[in-house]
């Protein structure tokens, strides 16, 4: 892909922050495919975004400063299929680690 530019328009893109972390069980082991997604508590609570945890239940979401709510649920066929899990994250100016923990 090559670069171009049009004249009249002046834009850009803010990067954001790496928010990264690891998905476990009760008892610390990592669950893999878990769903984690992302709900901003600003406004109307709208949906930001989500991915699924690798095989070692890490996960690397990227977000604007804010306010969100982070939501972790496990896959259906796992240990714990109906566990679900919500923290509440303000990122501002930095990456940062939030790990989940279901039940």
């Amino acid at each position: 892909m090559g670069s171009s530019s049009i004249a009249g328009i002046d834009a850009a893109l803010t990067a954001g922050f790496a928010v990264t972390g690891v998905v476990m069980s009760s008892t610390g082991v990592p669950i893999s495919n878990a769903w984690v997604s992302v709900v901003d508590n600003a406004g109307m609570g709208g949906h930001v975004t989500s991915t699924r945890t690798d095989a070692g239940g890490r996960y690397t979401l990227h977000l604007l400063d804010g306010s969100y709510q982070i939501n972790f649920n496990a896959p259906a066929a796992s240990c714990c299929s109906d566990a679900a899990y919500l923290l509440n994250v303000v990122v501002a100016g930095r990456d940062q680690t939030v790990n989940g923990r279901l039940p």
